[in-house]
């Protein structure tokens, strides 16, 4: 896969102690805080998710 010059691509993913992601359909956790950091760190750029995000 090509890449354009200067372009970079970012994963962020928030994992639970027990490797799981999500807990039907929803975060298993509530962290208002880590959810502002998500916004601060997304916002204005492309986000790529799954297909029920």
């Amino acid at each position: 896969m090509s890449q354009l010059p200067g372009t970079r691509v970012y994963l962020v993913a928030a994992v639970a102690a027990n490797g799981i992601i999500g807990a039907a359909g929803k975060l298993p956790w509530r962290l208002p805080e880590d959810l502002r950091h998500f916004k601060e760190l997304t916002l204005g750029h492309p986000v790529i998710m799954g297909r029920k995000t």
